[in-house]
């Protein structure tokens, strides 16, 4: 009987972790994907932004009015940085300090590396025209605070789940013992449902008892 209830509540604990475990990684892949899409979403912003402060003098050199663009592009490693590339030209942002923001070749999308001070970058790259010439823009943005909300997201669902796993493998241990305990009180009296002599021998005994009580 004690072996039986023990694998029920091994089956049930091992599917309860099996399924916490999965919701775990969904909740964390998907707040993560989603802090991920807003980021990326507010750098193609800021790139609309730098396009419209971009401008080609008479000797076809780039310049940027920083007045249209946020002031974080120009504070010294801020988290935010852009880099534009026209032809032969390159103008970086102020944060960036002399640092470069690199791409592959002909790379138009999102990336990830190691940016100044070691901050965790996302970058986004795409190509534009303006004023009939080609040129690139690249923005990269420091992942480390969304990658702390991420952290702080997972440690309080953690938690919550741990809770939740705990209250229910009490309240299954509870259903397991309350389910079981007729049939312990069966086997404490020595009646063995697993010998067919015995099981016919009680029910012969209650027959017995329930003919006396009717006469």
């Amino acid at each position: 009987m004690k072996s039986i209830q023990f694998r029920l509540s091994v089956g049930l604990f091992i599917s309860l972790i099996s399924i916490f475990w999965v919701l775990w990684w969904l909740a964390s892949s998907s707040f993560r994907d989603l802090a991920e899409e807003h980021v990326i979403s507010h750098m193609g912003h800021d790139a609309e932004s730098i396009l419209a402060a971009i401008d080609f003098n008479g000797e076809n050199k780039l310049t940027i009015n920083t007045e249209k663009i946020e002031p974080v592009f120009q504070r010294p490693f801020s988290g935010q940085y852009y880099s534009v590339i026209a032809n032969d030209m390159v103008v970086n942002s102020h944060s960036l300090m002399g640092e470069a923001l690199v791409i592959a070749e002909d790379k138009t999308s999102c990336m990830y590396q190691i940016g100044p001070n070691m901050q965790p970058l996302i970058v986004f790259a795409k190509n534009y025209n303006k004023q009939g010439k080609m040129l690139t823009i690249i923005l990269a943005e420091d992942l480390a605070p969304t990658l702390t909300r991420i952290e702080n997201f997972q440690y309080r669902f953690t938690t919550i789940a741990l809770l939740c796993l705990i209250i229910l493998i009490a309240i299954q241990v509870i259903i397991l013992r309350s389910g079981f305990a007729p049939l312990q009180r069966i086997t404490a009296l020595g009646y063995d449902y697993s010998v067919p002599e015995k099981r016919a021998s009680f029910f012969k005994g209650k027959d017995c008892f329930l003919s006396k009580a009717s006469h």
